[in-house]
This record gives C-alpha cells, sequence and structure tokens, in this order.
C-alpha cells in the first residue's frame, strides 16, 4: 500500500494511511523552556525550534547508544532532523555542561 494520500481516498483510507505513518514524542520535556520538538509523520522528520536565549548544543542518540545527531543551535533556530529509520530516540539540551532537558521519541 503506498503511503501517499489521494484526493480520491475514502476517509477510512486516508485515516488508515496516516496512522501507519504516525511519528511520536513522548515525554512532556518536549515542550519546555529550552525547546519545542514536534514531528512530521508523513516525511518521517522531527522539527526542533531553539527557546533559549543562547546557543545550545542538541544531541540525539538511538536505543543502542549510537550518536546519531550532535548539533549546536541559535537562539530561535528552526531545525528538521530527516534521515532517521524506523526506531526509539532520545534527545539531550545542552547549555554549556549543563543539562536543560531530555526526552524520547518514536519513528513508527
Amino acid at each position: 500500500m503506498s503511503s501517499s494520500l489521494w484526493a480520491t481516498d475514502d476517509p477510512a483510507t486516508a485515516k488508515k494511511k496516516r496512522d501507519e505513518a504516525t511519528t511520536t514524542v513522548a515525554n512532556s520535556s518536549r515542550n519546555n523552556k529550552s525547546i519545542k520538538i514536534y514531528p512530521d509523520a508523513f516525511k518521517k522528520e522531527m522539527h526542533v525550534i531553539v527557546r533559549e536565549k543562547t546557543e545550545i548544543v542538541f544531541v540525539v542518540f538511538d536505543t543502542e547508544g549510537t550518536l546519531f545527531l550532535n548539533r549546536k543551535l541559535k537562539p530561535n533556530e528552526h531545525f528538521k532532523i530527516t534521515g532517521l529509520d524506523k526506531g526509539n530516540y532520545s534527545y539531550h539540551v545542552f547549555d554549556g555542561d549543563e543539562e536543560k532537558s531530555s526526552g524520547k521519541f518514536e519513528i513508527r
């Protein structure tokens, strides 16, 4: 079954396709003072928006502890994480040596 949505899809088929492409974010820290993180289920991307007034370091690990991303982000920067395979990931936000927040997300 194709994961694209067509205007000719009936509502039940469209819902099923959306459900198959679900990306979820878990943990209440996903929308905290440091960052806002939210999914784009159809593109298997995660959007990260910096809320800090200083530069932060944003890191993402897979469940095996392999570093997937380590990036410095500027205040108010909007960054897209792409190339994510299905699975669970954890993220951490650092301001200098201090961990400001952390959380988990899943790509289904």
